[in-house]
């Protein structure tokens, strides 16, 4: 029912009511994420969601300009290469400042491309979904694959239930929903697929 009415919400309304949807998801995710930043109150964790709520509008008056957009596409990159390999060293548990900034370099980006796709692309509301599908996709294929199959643990002091056969399975589920997507969209699959992959290995991070 909530996946008919957020499909319902995106196609037949207008671009402001996704928006919306998406706005209200984010803030709620950053609510979730305040509970691993050991605040000692409410009140640090309503500040927790503020924040995020404030920096929405800031980076979309950021990337209004061209300049803009590269200066956040780079500083999001950058982030994940860095939260990568903080992965692959296994780090001990961080301290609140820095899991929070990971979560706001998390949440806003994530909002920010969702939201950009939905009002600034002529098929937008399809290509929102599909990116949701195509992390969908990713996220149940290694999820089948690691249960099934699962032995070599990917990163076991930091996400025990990772396995590389995980994995595997994420980039199988990935390459089939970005070969769907190709042909949705009318693109060449040789450049397309491609760019899906590398999405689905930065999701494989965050997930």
């Amino acid at each position: 029912m909530l996946g008919v009415s957020f499909l319902a919400i995106v196609l037949l309304l207008p671009p402001v009511a996704t928006l919306v949807l998406l706005s209200l998801l984010v803030l709620a995710g950053s609510w979730e994420w305040s509970a691993f930043l050991r605040l000692r109150s409410v009140t640090f964790r309503l500040l927790y969601v503020a924040l995020v709520a404030v920096m929405m509008p800031v980076v979309w008056h950021v990337t209004e300009s061209p300049e803009g957009r590269e200066i956040v596409l780079a500083a999001a990159v950058a982030w994940w290469v860095i939260a990568l390999v903080w992965i692959a060293f296994a780090p001990p548990p961080c301290d609140t400042v820095v899991a929070g900034l990971a979560g706001l370099l998390a949440l806003v980006p994530a909002w920010l491309a969702l939201v950009r796709l939905r009002f600034d692309l002529p098929q937008g509301a399809q290509w929102m979904i599909f990116t949701l599908l195509l992390v969908f996709a990713a996220d149940i294929g290694a999820f089948f694959a690691g249960r099934r199959f699962g032995r070599l643990r990917l990163a076991p002091s930091v996400s025990p239930g990772k396995t590389w056969e995980g994995v595997l399975g994420g980039i199988a589920g990935g390459a089939v929903m970005a070969v769907c997507g190709s042909v949705w969209f009318g693109v060449p699959a040789y450049a397309f697929v491609p760019l899906c992959l590398a999405a689905v290995a930065f999701s494989i991070i965050a997930i």
